[in-house]
């Protein structure tokens, strides 16, 4: 059975210098979003093992990609983000709710 994952855009390039050989293919517009979010799950899962910064951009990379995807540039983005932080604040302070039943 062969399995497939979302890999970034110079990976065919990269292998093919090692002299390893894989195949590739072009994901269809349909198939981009949920590739998108495997991905996510796949980097948020290797930042949570490794807490380091280069997975934290892998993490970030993989987001505006989804943004692109349904419209939204980096810049729009971030616009989104600073209005929902003047809104609601950050997550800075460390606060936790708490929930009884």
């Amino acid at each position: 059975m062969m399995s497939s994952k979302l890999v970034r855009d110079k990976i065919p390039e990269i292998t093919a210098a090692q002299g390893k050989a894989y195949r590739f293919n072009i994901a269809s517009k349909d198939e981009m979003l949920d590739l998108l979010i495997h991905k996510l799950q796949e980097e948020t899962s290797e930042f949570i093992e490794d807490n380091n910064a280069e997975e934290l951009a892998d993490i970030l990379e993989v987001v505006l990609s989804m943004a692109s995807e349904i419209g939204i540039d980096e810049s729009e983005l971030f616009e989104i983000m600073k209005k929902k932080r003047e809104r609601n604040g950050g997550f800075s302070k460390g606060i936790v709710m708490e929930f009884t039943p």
